[in-house]
């Protein structure tokens, strides 16, 4: 009967004594396949060459490549590494102080400027980096504005009244009154 080899390791792959073959690393390997012969068949050698490559990985943006927030607005990139499940996309804020990015791709607009995120997969063992991806995001404070229900009045001295006065967004803070003299 023909027999292959015994297990036979390297970097790139092993095969067991049934011709089993399971990859290990990438390059290129030769298999030696044999049958020893005995008292009526004569010896007998064949090679099999075979090569193995790592996973090509890309990352696909399922979101905008721009993105404009106001101060305090949060976002989430969708984003997914092909093929599925051979690792996690890495997520890097350029500036920190503009917007922060977690480890699942959610933002959180921090300060008025502009900043990149950066999604990566820098590969492993199995699977080759993929090329980075960048969104764009610019950050800018939320506009507010002043409504005066009377803008003038005519007081004697010794009179009071009150200005009417609403800040929109009302939750931006509080009006400060001031006096010209």
């Amino acid at each position: 009967a023909d027999t292959a080899n015994d297990v036979k390791e390297n970097f790139v792959v092993t095969v067991d004594k049934k011709g089993i073959l399971k990859s290990v690393g990438e390059g290129e390997a030769t298999i030696t396949v044999s049958y020893e012969g005995n008292y009526k068949y004569t010896s007998s050698e064949a090679t099999v060459t075979v090569k193995v490559y790592k996973i090509v990985t890309s990352i696909d943006l399922h979101s905008d490549d721009y993105l404009n927030l106001f101060v305090g607005e949060e976002d989430t990139i969708v984003a997914e590494l092909n093929p599925p499940k051979v690792g996690r996309i890495t997520y890097t804020s350029s500036d920190d102080s503009v917007v922060t990015v977690d480890s699942n791709g959610n933002l959180a607009a921090v300060g008025e400027g502009e900043a990149n995120i950066t999604l990566s997969f820098r590969g492993n063992s199995r699977c080759v980096a993929a090329d980075n991806v960048t969104i764009k995001v610019s950050v800018s404070k939320i506009d507010t504005s002043i409504n005066v229900y009377e803008d003038s009045f005519n007081l004697y001295v010794g009179d009071e009244d009150s200005i009417d006065a609403e800040l929109i967004p009302n939750e931006a803070g509080d009006i400060i009154f001031t006096s010209s003299d």
